[in-house]
């Protein structure tokens, strides 16, 4: 059995101590507008460049609309994708374009904000576990705990002591220490 021991110069207070509700910031999302004129007779041949443009840049085409000599294209951006930097990029376009009349772009950007919640509170310290050297009963090779990784084996055998190396599962013999009340005084 290899005891993994509390680094006790991590142990610090929990700012968020007994919460069991955390609000965490959602992936960011964007929205592009489009509207320019051009000339009729190139009106579709101008569509489609900048229909490329976009998926070129991972928007999602939601709407289109030419008519005359006016085209309005509605867009949505895949997240993490900088709404304005695709909205500088064909605002360049139409502006190196002669034939083309710039009106607007909008570009857009929102993230939700998440909520999770747990079960249990959490807890009143935090802190890290010292680097340990643990080592593979199936291989014998030699690895950090942390290293150890988690598999299934058809939804009834679970273990998050399977060896890097050969894959055996319960490879090792853990125990973490526990945190005591002398190893919390000096930090409160």
């Amino acid at each position: 059995m290899t005891l993994v021991k509390i680094d006790r110069f991590t142990i610090r207070k929990n700012p968020n101590a007994g919460r069991t509700e955390f609000f965490v910031p959602g992936i960011p999302q964007g929205s592009i507008s489009v509207r320019f004129a051009c000339h009729p007779d190139i009106l579709k041949e101008r569509f489609e460049c900048f229909k490329q443009m976009l998926e070129a840049d991972e928007c999602v085409l939601i709407s289109w609309k030419c008519d005359n000599s006016m085209v309005e294209i509605d867009a949505a951006l895949h997240p993490g994708i900088d709404a304005k930097a695709v909205g500088d990029r064909i605002k360049k376009a139409i502006d190196d374009d002669p034939l083309l009349a710039y009106r607007s772009i909008k570009a857009n950007w929102e993230a939700d904000v998440l909520r999770y919640r747990t079960l249990t509170p959490d807890p009143d310290f935090l802190f890290r576990y010292v680097p340990t050297v643990v080592e593979c009963a199936e291989c014998h090779e030699r690895f950090d705990y942390s290293d150890l990784e988690s598999d299934e084996i058809d939804d009834d055998i679970w273990s998050d002591r399977v060896c890097p190396k050969c894959h055996a599962f319960d490879c090792c013999e853990l125990e973490f220490e526990n945190l005591t009340q002398e190893m919390t005084a000096a930090v409160e």
